[in-house]
């Protein structure tokens, strides 16, 4: 079976995933209008300090990257299943799936930490 470069793959992806991520997020914060009365005065849906933007930026972040580690730990089980006991294919696909599990631990970490620092 002849494989696509992986150019190829995330060219036809990564607007496909871009769009359906973001743009329920950017419908919902269009729709959403809502204001609220406090003692200080009246608080509109306009006035969103910088945090809940940066915070609403990174989970936007989040989302993508772990939609793309789980498609490159599927793709390395691909992969590996398609070595056929080819120890060269084999090798690579298990580092595929190494990296993708390692890169999901530091974006989890950095999730974490995050949220930390903007929730305090």
């Amino acid at each position: 079976m002849p494989r696509l470069p992986k150019t190829k793959i995330m060219k036809k992806i990564l607007p496909i995933l871009a769009v359906a991520l973001l743009l329920p997020r950017i419908a919902y914060g269009a729709a959403a209008e809502w204001q609220v009365d406090t003692v200080f005065g009246q608080v509109k849906s306009g006035d969103m300090a910088l945090e809940s933007y940066i915070a609403l930026a990174l989970n936007a972040i989040y989302y993508i990257i772990g939609f793309v580690t789980i498609l490159r730990i599927v793709m390395g089980g691909y992969r590996y299943m398609q070595a056929s006991g080819n120890p060269g294919e084999a090798e690579e696909a298990k580092h595929m799936i190494r990296h993708a599990v390692s890169g999901l631990v530091l974006v989890f970490s950095a999730y974490l930490i995050t949220n930390i620092f903007i929730k305090s």
